[in-house]
């Protein structure tokens, strides 16, 4: 079976690291396999690359090019590194809206007869409202977000994604979970010994938005003498780097024992502040794979912190024990102006609406804030920074405001090693190239037809489902 990958680019990140993987994954089995990406490679692990200059981010820049030219590059540069045409197409975040050829491009492949795997690692529906948009503007006259039909599939990192392509229309048959393989850098030759003299709590994590890095700085206001709590990284788009240090300037006016960014000083390097922590912790309110669940284990750390269930259903359902985290920290309501509030919320949400172009009336608006608020309280991680810094000020200074709180976070040790067995069963690269492999063939072997019935503003209905919201996703 020959196999090409494509990608927009491969710089250093997720889905650079899960291809990197497939090709260790196939290396040896009847795969043979190239990958297509629209810039040049500069690392070491994949030994078969081609540029298709057309297929590079498109969003923001002019471009001559148009989808006949991306499909014709493809072609071209997948015969030449395979010898012949590809059996199948893999590739990755085609929905994303990064490239405003691809989406016609695939729906051209597709109409030949070709087969393909379209992996999504992220969805524009998800908090990517401007991607969206551009993705439905670029896209021809008929041609929907989401190619279907025998030969085309879908794979998807998590149950959560799964269901909601599913409950859209797309035929079980052309649908895989496709968890990413988890293969983490040793600590062997790490530092361990850096601020030995405290507890050092770790957010393994860059400091955007949504990985609620207020909650960081709440646990801190309980924090016990010696503690220090800290994150690897700060963002680097210049929005969230503003945002990010709105909290340094938050966690030094209140003299909390929190040090934000710390690998971006030098002085460290990322594996020398995990081998040196004590624990890890994460607060996001939104992940894709959700990696940060599986690494503390394979590290020999604890996890402490955030639930998302609607990720980690299926680490659970592989036996990984999650029971310590929380899904959610609930804040009174008496501590808000409610009707401030209400009012603020309200309109993020409806602003985030908005921007994909869906409009609610306002008695649906109200059915949301009352099931965020019920019980009189909501979700410190529903809240904006704003109103999230007027918690962490209340909650450090105030030992009672902590106590109305309950913060009580949950070091389970025990399960380490338990977990981390579990973790290296069910999620190592040779049971990801069994799924893979699977897929591939699952699709080959399909019968041509024509394209079915799907309707994507099922999946947009479902990513803005109010349970998902937060302010911290929407300006």
């Amino acid at each position: 079976m020959r196999v090409a990958i494509v990608h927009y680019h491969l710089h250093s990140g997720g889905a650079t690291r899960v291809i990197e993987s497939s090709i260790e994954a196939l290396k040896g089995s009847e795969v043979d396999v190239c990958v297509l990406s629209g810039e040049p490679y500069k690392g070491d692990m994949l030994p078969c690359v081609g540029v298709v200059p057309e297929l590079a981010y498109t969003e923001g820049r002019a471009t001559n090019f148009n989808a006949a030219d991306l499909v014709s590059g493809l072609r071209t540069q997948a015969k030449a590194l395979l010898g012949s045409p590809p059996d199948l197409w893999h590739i990755h975040n085609p929905t994303l809206g990064k490239n405003g050829l691809l989406l016609d491009a695939l729906h051209s492949l597709a109409e030949s007869g070709e087969s393909m795997l379209l992996h999504i690692h992220d969805f524009p529906e998800d908090g990517r409202p401007a991607n969206y948009r551009y993705l439905k503007e670029c896209a021809a006259e008929g041609n929907g977000l989401y190619p279907v039909g025998k030969r085309v599939a879908y794979a998807v990192l998590n149950e959560r994604d799964y269901s909601i392509l599913l409950q859209a229309g797309m035929p079980e048959a052309s649908l895989f979970l496709l968890p990413n393989p988890v293969k983490v850098p040793s600590l062997e030759d790490a530092r361990c010994d850096l601020f030995s003299e405290n507890r050092l709590v770790l957010y393994s994590t860059r400091g955007i938005r949504r990985k609620n890095i207020g909650e960081l700085l709440l646990w801190s206001t309980n924090a016990a003498d010696g503690d220090l709590y800290a994150s690897s990284l700060g963002p680097l788009n210049p929005l969230a780097r503003s945002i990010h240090e709105s909290w340094v300037r938050c966690a030094d006016r209140l003299h909390l024992p929190v040090k934000l960014a710390l690998g971006d000083e030098g002085k460290y390097t990322f594996l020398d502040l995990v081998a040196s922590a004590d624990a890890l912790i994460t607060t996001s309110i939104a992940e894709g794979f959700g990696l940060s669940f599986l690494e503390p284990c394979l590290w020999g750390k604890p996890l402490m912190g955030r639930d998302l269930p609607e990720i980690t259903q299926g680490f659970k359902d592989s036996g990984i024990a999650l029971y310590s985290l929380y899904t959610r920290l609930p804040v009174p309501l008496a501590w808000f102006d409610k009707a401030a509030l209400k009012r603020d919320l309200l309109a993020s949400f409806q602003r985030h609406l908005e921007a994909y172009e869906v409009f609610v009336e306002s008695i649906a608006l109200g059915d949301a804030w009352n099931r965020w608020t019920e019980g009189g309280v909501i979700d410190f991680g529903r809240l904006n920074e704003g109103y999230q810094m007027h918690v962490v000020e209340r909650s450090s200074l105030s030992p009672s405001a902590r106590e109305d709180l309950g913060l009580n976070l949950d070091e389970d040790r025990s399960v380490v090693d338990y977990n981390r067995a579990a973790i290296l069963e069910h999620y190592n690269v040779s049971v990801y190239a069994e799924r893979l492999k699977s897929a591939y063939r699952s699709v080959v072997n399909a019968e041509s037809s024509t394209m079915v019935d799907f309707d994507p503003s099922k999946v947009l209905q479902a990513f803005l489902n109010p349970q998902y919201f937060s302010m911290l996703r929407s300006l």
